[in-house]
């Protein structure tokens, strides 16, 4: 049997960049973005057969060899379970504040947690290494979605889907700045979420969460998170009854 070809892949930036040599084979089946890079007609790459990806930190890269393979397997279930394994470890929730991984809106809402409460629930915050948080769950769901691999992309989701319970704002933020249809789609757990949030306005200062809830969600879920509140301390959708709760810190969910 032939020996795979493995092309180069030079990974982050600075003092972090690091290089990786992964099977041709399997980066070009898998994403779209290695295929136009490596075999498309004017690029560089394919010439050289080496790409450099400075936006993606080596500690997030190193899990794509594992991830291709996986996502290779005729089972899809196989990389779902990949995945699923991944989503209780420390730091799976941990929200990017790299800029080569996170946009504005997400290094904001990242900023804001850290504002905010550092132990107990809803920030649920563990002490995690450098390797360990940029193994979490959204740095991996980050890099599948620049490559544009979609079912990686998919499994991911499904495993964030099955914590909706423990996101944060900050997280809430991050996923739907990089993935913003996911809103309306079927099958996303929306008010799940909208509970989840509405724990951390009620138990969190208002300066920690008020311009990330109200300017960097849409603001229909800023909107559900204040009758969610009131819903449960009132028995009202009323949406004043809500903001009342939230000021007198009187609900406990």
């Amino acid at each position: 049997m032939a020996e795979a070809s493995l092309v180069k892949i030079v990974v982050g930036s600075g003092d972090a960049q690091k290089t990786f040599h992964e099977k041709k084979d399997l980066l070009v089946k898998r994403s779209p973005y290695f295929a136009v890079a490596l075999d498309g007609e004017g690029f560089a790459e394919s010439s050289t057969q080496s790409v450099e990806v400075p936006d993606i930190h080596p500690e997030t890269f190193k899990h794509m060899g594992l991830l291709l393979e996986m996502g290779e397997v005729g089972n899809p279930e196989v990389l779902k379970t990949q995945i699923a394994a991944m989503k209780d470890l420390p730091g799976a929730l941990h929200v990017p504040t790299d800029d080569t991984q996170a946009g504005d809106a997400a290094q904001e809402a990242a900023a804001a947690a850290d504002a905010a409460a550092s132990e107990g629930p809803p920030q649920k915050k563990h002490k995690v290494d450098g390797s360990q948080s940029y193994s979490g769950l959204l740095y991996l769901l980050a890099m599948c979605h620049y490559f544009q691999m979609e079912a990686h992309v998919a499994a991911i989701l499904e495993a964030l889907y099955s914590r909706i319970g423990d996101w944060t704002i900050a997280v809430a933020v991050f996923v739907l700045d990089l993935k913003p249809d996911l809103l309306d789609s079927q099958g996303f757990p929306k008010q799940k979420m909208i509970h989840s949030l509405a724990k951390e306005v009620v138990r969190e200062k208002r300066e920690a969460w008020e311009s990330l809830l109200f300017e960097r969600l849409p603001r229909k879920i800023g909107g559900l998170v204040v009758e969610c509140i009131a819903e449960a301390h009132k028995q009202t959708y009323d949406y004043r009854q809500g903001w009342d709760t939230i000021a007198k810190g009187r609900w406990v969910p």
